[in-house]
């Protein structure tokens, strides 16, 4: 109360210059407990955003399947990890993970029949994907359901699960 009384007093806004200082926020200047703590809130949320899963959305439109990325607070989704498994047999159809730099993914298109991880590589911004698991090219059969597995930033943070039929 005591600080809008003054504010009022004072002509409003057009002294804004001769506003005096709080005395909470100079007690809080001069802690450097206080400043430790902040830079490490930062920090913990830069890195929860940073290992946090990205959105993955699965369309299919006739033969072609749609895979679209989608990251908080980024244009670009960075993806490290690619997993496709068939569900059925339980069997990992392919498996890439970043060769070198970060690769930055919107989108890419999988089709029935076989695949090349050409047309992932393709769609990846500033990187490419090397094959950990399955083979370069690969086979989505219809009516088989598969497991789309897609991890952010970080191999070790979190991935998003989704799955989706051939039909």
């Amino acid at each position: 109360m005591r600080a809008i009384a003054w504010f009022r007093q004072s002509g409003g806004l057009q002294n804004w210059s001769t506003i005096p200082r709080m005395q909470a926020l100079s007690r809080v200047e001069r802690s450097p407990l206080a400043g430790l703590t902040i830079a490490i809130a930062v920090i913990i949320v830069a890195l929860q955003v940073e290992m946090r899963a990205p959105k993955v959305n699965v369309v299919q439109e006739g033969k072609h399947i749609q895979v679209k990325v989608r990251q908080f607070g980024s244009f670009m989704p960075k993806v490290s990890r690619i997993r496709l498994t068939d569900q059925s047999s339980n069997t990992v159809v392919l498996d890439l993970q970043r060769n070198v730099g970060t690769p930055c993914l919107y989108f890419f298109s999988l089709s029935e029949g076989i695949n090349t991880v050409s047309v992932i590589n393709a769609s990846a911004s500033y990187a490419v994907y090397r094959v950990v698991r399955g083979n370069y090219d690969f086979e989505l059969k219809r009516g088989s359901t598969y497991m789309l597995s897609i991890w952010g930033n970080v191999v070790w943070g979190h991935h998003a699960d989704t799955t989706f039929q051939i039909q």
